[in-house]
């Protein structure tokens, strides 16, 4: 889940591929989040409105305390995606990606189920370094602009060999 980054907050879905030593972990994860979202600001031409979508790739460093059955510590994460908008039931209908650029920091933890399976628990703020509006032709103000920081916490499965 994340809030922040699209109009409201939504649910999507990450993948993750690591490499880890005693006491760090690096990970590499790609996030998808779609959401559709209706606005205020699109009251006028009734039932306009705007769908958001967001891809992200994260590039994340990780310290590790406690490796044993339960495992914690803080991240940093440099992250590159892009965020699209499109506008629909409006004058025109148009669509719009823009880049996407963010620095995070953030935590995880992780209990253990046995020699190879774990659940880790990431959470992270990041902070965009980019923060486009997105506008609609005759809509007089920003549809929407992401928030200064943006909040995502991820649950999966994590298989070790």
């Amino acid at each position: 889940g994340s809030a922040g980054g699209l109009p409201s907050p939504d649910v999507g879905a990450s993948i993750s591929v690591g490499v880890l030593g005693p006491r760090w972990r690096v990970e590499a994860r790609a996030a998808y989040g779609p959401r559709r979202v209706q606005s205020g600001t699109l009251a006028d031409p009734p039932g306009a409105y705007g769908r958001f979508s967001f891809l992200a790739g994260t590039l994340a460093g990780c310290m590790t305390f406690l490796p044993s059955r339960f495992e914690l510590g803080p991240c940093a994460s440099v992250e590159v995606g892009a965020l699209r908008g499109q506008g629909f039931r409006v004058t025109q209908t148009t669509s719009n990606t823009s880049p996407w650029f963010g620095l995070g920091i953030g935590g995880w933890a992780a209990i253990r189920a046995n020699a190879w399976l774990y659940f880790p628990i990431h959470a992270d703020a990041v902070f965009p370094l980019w923060r486009p509006n997105y506008v609609f032709q005759n809509v007089p103000t920003p549809v929407f602009q992401s928030w200064f920081m943006g909040l995502r916490l991820t649950a999966g499965v994590e298989l070790r060999f």
